[in-house]
């Protein structure tokens, strides 16, 4: 499953106009099934005397995105298919996090503790202050360049073991701000803090642009854009007693 979600709403520019980033309503955030991964474009070649394989590349590595809504009732697939016309096929964009990996391993793994206020009530949606989970983002302690697969944060608890895990994900946001095109990263090894709460990482894919210190990293609902697959995305399958039934693909939106 994925949960889609726009963190504001942005005019960016986008082939020969203007773009919005817009916001999936929560009300349809919940999916029968989902695919997020990374789609990875190598070139190879096969010599015909030996076999031999040779790999150029990659050329490219991008996030892919699919996603299977469960089926809609009248009022409620119209109002997805009004939200899919808005995105005017390929041409809008929509940020988007992986519902199944919203937090990184470290706080699936963890027994957290929760606190209440001085006066016992809790915040709003009835949660309380919880204890035990990594930082919901850190920061860049060294500048990286562009494609760079590692770099340094800073701000975790010290001397932790696997502060992040193989297949956490985090999204960079240049002086916290949510870029406007593909920031988001699979961790490629564990890694540990040292006394002072930095880490090395490694990830896949490079970076999409230069970092610098104190840009925000963001490990807790790290998002990246996207756009409509192909123009065609969002056909509605209507049936016998007003259901409808849908299933999108997005694609990366490069810088």
């Amino acid at each position: 499953m994925i949960f889609v979600e726009v963190i504001r709403t942005i005019q960016t520019s986008w082939g020969d106009g203007m773009a919005t980033v817009w916001e999936w309503p929560r009300l349809h955030q919940g999916l029968v099934e989902s695919q997020f991964y990374i789609q990875v474009g190598n070139l190879a070649s096969v010599s015909p005397y030996t076999g031999q394989q040779t790999v150029y590349g990659p050329n490219f590595q991008r996030w892919i995105a699919k996603v299977v809504l469960p089926v809609k009732k009248g009022p409620d697939w119209r109002e997805i298919s009004g939200l899919i016309s808005r995105l005017r096929g390929q041409n809008e964009l929509i940020r988007m996090v992986d519902y199944y990996r919203m937090a990184p391993g470290y706080d699936v793994a963890v027994d957290a503790t929760t606190a209440l206020w001085s006066d016992s009530s809790y915040w709003d949606d009835l949660t309380g202050w919880d204890f035990g989970f990594m930082p919901p983002y850190v920061e860049v302690d060294e500048a990286a360049v562009r494609d760079a697969r590692t770099m340094v944060l800073r701000g975790f608890p010290a001397s932790i073991s696997t502060v992040l895990r193989l297949g956490d994900l985090g999204e960079v946001r240049p002086s916290g701000s949510a870029a406007d095109h593909g920031h988001l990263y699979e961790m490629t090894s564990n890694v540990n803090s040292d006394a002072s709460g930095k880490t090395r990482i490694y990830f896949e894919p490079g970076l999409r642009a230069p970092v610098v210190s104190g840009d925000m990293f963001v490990i807790r609902k790290p998002t990246s854009v996207f756009t409509l697959a192909t123009d065609s995305e969002g056909i509605i399958q209507r049936s016998i007693g007003n259901l409808g039934s849908i299933g999108l693909s997005f694609v990366e939106k490069l810088p």
